[in-house]
């Protein structure tokens, strides 16, 4: 459990860096990049937990 929910934060991070990134490269200010970033980070994050959690399991 608590390796599944690391890995998914793991996930979540990387993928609020790359949308930061992008959405900051794109010209849009720093906070909304930041805030944008973040909401799909925490997306991101629960949804690979959920699919990590329901398609993961031990037989």
């Amino acid at each position: 459990m608590r390796l599944r929910l690391a890995e998914a934060l793991l996930v979540g991070a990387g993928f609020w860096l790359i949308s930061f990134l992008v959405e900051g490269l794109g010209g849009r200010g720093w906070l909304d990049a930041l805030l944008g970033g973040f909401v799909a980070g925490a997306l991101v994050s629960l949804v690979y937990f959920a699919v990590l959690s329901f398609v993961r399991r031990k037989p």
